[in-house]
C-alpha cells in the first residue's frame, strides 16, 4: 500500500534518489554506501520514505554482509584450533601447567 500524502504536512510525495549509508560491525565494511537508492520525498517539507523495494534491496544487502561476517568468523575459529597443541589431551596441559607452577 502506498501513500500518497505526508504525515506530518499532508503534502505529496515525489519520487528522488539518494545516498544511503549501511553501517556495520564488518572489518573491511565498517560501512557501505548505496547510491541511487529510490526515496519518496514530501514536496513540501521534505520528509522522506523509503518503499518496500527499497527496503527489500537494504536487507539483501545486510544479509550479504552477515554471511561475509560469518565467514570470516568461521575462518579465524578454524586457524585457532589448528594453532593449539595437543587438542586431543587438553588435561596434560593443564597438568604441566600445575607441575611448573609448584615445582
Amino acid at each position: 500500500m502506498t501513500k500518497t500524502k505526508c504525515k506530518y504536512c499532508g503534502g505529496s510525495f515525489k519520487t528522488s534518489s539518494k545516498e544511503y549509508t549501511l553501517r556495520s560491525r564488518h572489518l573491511d565494511k565498517a560501512e557501505t554506501t548505496i547510491e541511487n537508492l529510490i526515496v519518496k520525498e514530501c514536496k513540501i517539507c521534505g520528509h522522506s520514505e523509503m518503499p518496500e523495494d527499497s527496503e527489500r534491496y537494504i536487507e539483501v544487502i545486510r544479509q550479504k554482509i552477515r554471511k561475509e561476517m560469518e565467514t570470516q568468523r568461521n575462518a579465524a575459529k578454524v586457524v585457532v584450533f589448528e594453532d593449539t597443541p595437543d587438542v586431543e589431551n587438553p588435561l596434560k596441559n593443564i597438568k604441566d601447567f600445575f607441575r611448573k607452577l609448584i615445582g
